[in-house]
């Protein structure tokens, strides 16, 4: 939304916030397993996102070099679903950075969203008015279960990945 970017930004800059989020995630359009309703929305939210792009930059503020997430949600996030989103990325991001840097010279930031946690059980939880159908939604624990794999953790260590935070950056 046009106006909400514009105003998104100025509270950014005002409150000294240097990095959020603007999720176009590289590879989206071929995620087969998406379904199309699914798919038109992310691909709204990407649209909105490029839009977003220059009004974020004219108030300094900056966003990870990669976004993924969108395809690794929910019931499509698993350990092998994440390091192929991963290797997209940064193949797509390499062969882009000619010019700048290669991320073999820099570090590369990469925002992978989640939403892990435990279902909202009703009427406790949720954002507002008690639980909605995402509070509660077994999705959030299947997320927190894979994000937890040992498995995952030794490929972070591997390919020597850092977490961190965005006020880390």
């Amino acid at each position: 939304l046009t106006e909400v970017r514009h105003v998104f930004a100025e509270v950014l800059e005002e409150y000294g916030i240097k990095y959020t989020r603007v999720p176009i995630e590289p590879g989206l359009h071929n995620c087969e397993w998406i379904p199309p309703s699914l798919m038109d929305f992310y691909l709204g939210v990407e649209e909105d996102s490029f839009n977003t792009v220059d009004v974020f930059t004219r108030h300094g503020i900056r966003w990870p070099d990669i976004y993924i997430g969108l395809s690794t949600m929910g019931r499509n996030m698993s350990v092998s679903n994440i390091w192929s989103a991963i290797d997209a990325a940064i193949r797509d991001f390499t062969s882009k950075a000619t010019t700048a840097p290669t991320p073999q010279s820099r570090t590369v930031t990469i925002e992978l969203m989640v939403h892990p946690g435990y279902p909202s059980v009703p009427p406790v939880g949720g954002c507002g008015e008690g639980p909605d159908d995402f509070s509660q939604s077994w999705e959030r624990l299947h997320e927190l279960q894979t994000l937890i794999k040992p498995e995952l953790q030794s490929h972070y260590k591997t390919r020597n990945v850092q977490l961190c935070s965005f006020k880390d950056l």
